[in-house]
């Protein structure tokens, strides 16, 4: 990218439905809600503690910008971030990390694994003309020796932001 002065040499694109698609592929994701959740506008519903989210429920997590916790003390549900956008992302990082490490776990233990999830989802990605198969399967090779939560390993980057009602 000009903007950036950085080269790209590949790209994949994941759209709703491979996201979906790849968390029904590599296995439910487990995130901790510390109290009942909802978002009415991702269609998120989910109870507290430890929900093992699948493709559907995973998408409604990770578009979720209206997230909700029911308090027990009033016995009302109270806007969970007030960030909306900003929560969004953190959330989506976090959950692409349990996502990453939960594959690469499962690639580890079963060699096999890893070319089972490329062939299941890679008609869903839409990608580059240049990039094969065996070029995805040489990146998973890589992936063996990351640890998805160490962040050392795998770094998400959030570009500045302002808070308040002239947000840019």
């Amino acid at each position: 990218l000009a903007d950036f002065n950085i080269t790209i040499n590949h790209y994949i694109s994941v759209d709703i439905q491979s996201f979906r698609a790849i968390v029904d592929t590599v296995g439910r994701v487990p995130v901790y809600f510390p109290y009942a959740a909802r978002d009415l506008e991702s269609n998120l519903g989910v109870f507290a503690g430890c929900n093992r989210l699948d493709g559907a429920q995973a998408l409604a997590y990770a578009r979720s910008r209206t997230l909700e916790f029911y308090t027990t003390n009033t016995h009302q549900w109270k806007l969970a971030d007030p960030t909306a956008d900003i929560g969004r992302i953190a959330r989506q990082q976090q959950f692409i990390r349990e996502l990453a490490a939960i594959a690469v776990q499962r690639s580890l233990e079963d060699p096999i694994t890893a070319n089972q999830v490329v062939n299941r989802v890679l008609h869903y990605l839409e990608f580059d003309q240049n990039l094969t198969k065996n070029d995805i399967l040489s990146l998973i090779g890589v992936f063996r020796t990351v640890s998805p939560s160490d962040s050392s390993h795998l770094e998400f980057e959030t570009m500045p932001w302002k808070t308040g009602p002239n947000q840019n």
